[in-house]
């Protein structure tokens, strides 16, 4: 469990700090503002892409009987997010629930298993 604690902290601290953009011009206004529609809405679709995704994986885990709660929120979020029309905390809320669902699902793969080493013999 210490070991899946790290891993799942780790992975979400490298999915924050990859969502960063760095180098990208966020003025309002400029030439190029038809461009960035476009963008807006090409981000809105790979958020929307993300989120069934996680979705599903979370789908999976309810099938299982391993879904883990944060993930119920972190959908929650994100679609709350893209509806608002903020599709950077989208992006962000969508890559973690992706990220807890598919750890959720290796997790009870793994605990199919892994239980019967526990049980005293």
């Amino acid at each position: 469990m210490k070991h899946l604690k790290l891993i799942v902290s780790t992975g979400l601290l490298l999915l924050v700090l990859g969502c960063a953009e760095p180098g990208r011009n966020a003025e309002v206004g400029t030439s190029d503002s038809v461009d960035e529609s476009v963008d807006v809405q090409d981000a809105s679709n790979d958020v929307r892409s993300i989120l069934d995704q996680a979705e599903s994986a979370y789908a999976a885990a309810k099938a299982k009987n391993h879904a883990w709660v944060i993930t119920g929120r972190l959908l929650t979020s994100a679609s709350e997010a893209l509806e608002a029309g903020n599709e950077a905390a989208a992006m962000v809320e969508a890559k973690r629930a992706l990220f807890t669902a598919q750890a959720s699902v290796t997790q009870a793969n793994k605990e199919e298993t892994a239980w019967r080493g526990r049980v005293p013999k």
